[in-house]
C-alpha cells in the first residue's frame, strides 16, 4: 500500500509504503521526514489503545480519507 499524508505537527507532506498484510492485521507506524514525529497508521493488535486503522481514527473525528485507488490512500 502507499499513503500520502501531511504531518499535523510540522505540515511536511510525505509518502510512505507498507504491506497490506501489516495494515490489515498488525501495527503500522510511520516517521515524519520533517520533524521525526511518529504517526500511528494502523493498530489491529490494540497495542496503543483502540484497535483500528487511520481510516477508523479519522472517521471518529469526522475527517475523511481520499482513496486514489485500491492500494493508495491520501490522509
Amino acid at each position: 500500500l502507499a499513503m500520502i499524508y501531511t504531518c499535523t505537527k510540522c505540515n511536511t507532506r510525505s509518502a510512505k509504503t507498507f504491506s497490506r498484510e501489516t495494515y490489515d492485521s498488525g501495527v503500522v507506524i510511520v516517521r515524519c521526514g520533517g520533524c521525526s514525529n511518529l504517526h500511528l497508521i494502523a493498530d489491529r493488535l490494540g497495542m496503543f489503545g483502540d484497535k483500528g486503522s487511520i481510516e477508523d481514527f479519522l472517521a471518529e473525528r469526522g475527517e475523511k480519507v481520499k482513496r486514489e485507488s485500491e492500494d493508495t490512500y491520501e490522509f
